[in-house]
């Protein structure tokens, strides 16, 4: 008999992957023995657990790619082959390709600010990092904190060039934003000066000692520091606002997505609205009961006092919701979720009919 090995292969690989993470779930992180038996050094079960799960991701971001692949050669073919609703398709992969385009762009765009707002968020950082070094190794400072010095220099020369984040070509309402920058790159720079003396000066005592004035110098610099680091996120957010991939983005999202989303769930307002009329038609006592605590809730929902028929409506109306309404829910809650385990079980163990099989491959052949 003729097997098909590639089911067989999903399968295994299935019911292993499954196990695999049933395992990982309800194993502890160590396992020291097993019946009684000393495990030496202990036994670490999801020790990869990482790499497994980064793998997962891998897998799915390739199954996106194969959607994309599909989704170009059905309307593709639907284009070149000029078949009903052609033009639907056109629409579709002009939008997707553009959408694709300007995202990347705005990706892009995107990276590079963040890029630039840690850089500089990891200045104060750097300057905490050098002085505990310099406090508890006795690691020189002074040759790091010029390197610091420079990148702040580099940083005030570049407010002067439009082709930098940094860049002072801001408009008139953002002229107290670069102002601030300026002021902030001076301070940050004359701090740093300050605490290189400091540093200096301690080098040269014997015996070195604490100094209260390295400290306060190390504290000036940081927050000076960090107050340049706030001033950039805002500087870079404005200019990634006035970036091609940003605008671009917002305009395809703001113009054409949002109000195409808010006209589908428009038409399905109607539909909700004849499944609700049919619902409440009264026609048997279960329905008459469902009528009656709809237009309790609704009624009990009015928020004008002198329009409620009764005054304990509210109250009557969050009674509904918290004693009948919300243990129905949760009902209906937990029968989902058995019924989602028993799917899940069924796919874990491919109890479910597969979307690869086929009938030729479900056919046996005689050998």
């Amino acid at each position: 008999m003729k097997s098909n090995y590639r089911q067989a292969l999903i399968k295994g690989f299935t019911f292993f992957g499954g196990l695999y993470f049933f395992l990982e779930f309800i194993l502890p992180k160590k396992i020291s023995s097993i019946a009684g038996f000393e495990i030496p050094g202990g036994f670490e079960f999801g020790l990869y657990h990482d790499e497994i799960s980064r793998s997962i991701q891998i897998v799915g971001s390739m199954a996106l790619g194969l959607g994309v692949i599909n989704i170009l050669q059905v309307h593709g073919a639907n284009i070149l082959k000029s078949k009903k609703g052609w033009g639907n398709s056109l629409a579709l992969l002009l939008g997707f390709l553009i959408v694709v385009v300007v995202q990347s762009i705005d990706l892009n765009n995107s990276e590079e600010r963040l890029g630039i707002q840690q850089k500089i968020r990891s200045y104060s950082t750097f300057v905490e990092h050098v002085h505990k070094a310099y406090i508890e190794e006795s690691t020189p400072a002074i040759a790091r904190i010029d390197a610091l010095s420079a990148e702040l220099e580099g940083l005030s020369e570049s407010m002067n060039s439009d082709n930098s984040y940094l860049s002072s070509s801001l408009p008139e309402s953002k002229g107290e934003l670069t102002h601030n920058i300026t002021r902030a790159i001076a301070d940050a720079k004359s701090n740093t000066a300050d605490l290189k003396a400091a540093y200096s000066a301690l080098d040269s005592a014997q015996p070195h000692l604490p100094d209260p004035q390295l400290e306060t110098e190390v504290y000036a610099s940081i927050q000076s520091l960090k107050k340049f680091a706030e001033l950039t996120q805002e500087l870079t957010m404005h200019h990634y606002e006035e970036t091609f991939g940003k605008q671009g983005s917002s305009f395809f999202f703001g113009a054409f997505f949002d109000p195409l989303g808010a006209a589908m769930f428009s038409l399905l307002a109607f539909y909700i609205a004849n499944a609700a009329y049919r619902s409440f038609r009264v026609k048997s006592l279960e329905a008459s009961v469902m009528m009656i605590a709809a237009l309790i809730v609704m009624l009990g929902q009015i928020p004008f006092g002198p329009l409620y028929i009764y005054e304990d409506m509210p109250q009557l109306r969050v009674w509904l919701l918290k004693n009948v309404n919300a243990p129905a829910f949760r009902a209906i809650y937990f029968g989902a979720a058995i019924a989602g385990l028993a799917m899940a079980v069924r796919m874990w163990l491919s109890l479910e009919k597969s979307p690869l099989s086929s009938d030729e491959g479900e056919e046996h052949t005689e050998s």
